[in-house]
């Protein structure tokens, strides 16, 4: 799965995806996404949530686990 030099060995419980850059190849968006989702969940991933560049309320709270909520504006704050 991972094509990078450094990948993590043990899975995160949830995985936030913003892709800007990906290699759609044959299929399309969807087919990407749906083969990445399937990817992380192979991994371990307990929960994926995608996040499309249209957003409409970037200081909407959601929930990213039960109890767990968080917003797009922190997010990017604390990047």
């Amino acid at each position: 799965m991972c094509k990078a030099s450094r990948c993590a060995e043990v899975p995160p419980v949830v995985a936030i995806e913003v892709d800007t850059k990906a290699e759609l190849g044959e299929g399309g968006f969807m087919e990407y996404m749906k083969r990445k989702i399937e990817d992380l969940f192979h991994f371990g991933v307990k929960r994926v949530i995608w996040i499309f560049w249209k957003v409409l309320d970037w200081d909407e709270e959601f929930e990213v686990w039960e109890g767990v909520k968080v917003k797009l504006s922190e997010l990017i704050k604390q990047r």
